[in-house]
């Protein structure tokens, strides 16, 4: 997966280990792609394209070998509705998956925004 791609697939991994990374501006000149979330055997990614015709958010690199599933999001979305109580596991499993990284990013967040308050003195005014 290419972060700004187009693109409706989402993957189940097989086996191995991935890492979500993002690019992120620091000035026009540079620019960083931080690692933002790890992905093991088991793990769905992509999953946002099953919801939205947007571009991709981030993108996936391997970091050992692996195998993943390719699952044609439109063609999920189909079978969810044809078969709603097979349909509720699943999408109940892709927003156990997503709720767990929310929570990962908001503390994320969290810290971050911390850390900006006191690199810049602001938390002393608080």
């Amino acid at each position: 997966m290419v972060e700004g791609q187009l693109d409706r697939t989402i993957y189940l991994v097989e086996h191995g280990a991935a890492r979500v990374v993002c690019d992120v501006l620091l000035d026009k000149d540079r620019h960083m792609r931080p690692g933002i979330w790890e992905v093991k055997t088991g793990d769905i990614v992509g999953e946002l394209a099953v919801f939205d015709d947007r571009p991709r958010a981030a993108s996936v690199v391997g970091v050992t070998d692996g195998e993943a599933i390719a699952i044609d999001g439109p063609a999920l979305c189909r079978f969810l509705d044809e078969h709603p109580d097979l349909g509720y596991r699943v999408l109940r499993e892709i927003l156990t998956g997503l709720v767990e990284r929310l929570r990962a990013s908001n503390q994320r967040l969290e810290t971050v925004f911390a850390w900006g308050l006191r690199a810049h003195g602001i938390d002393r005014h608080l």
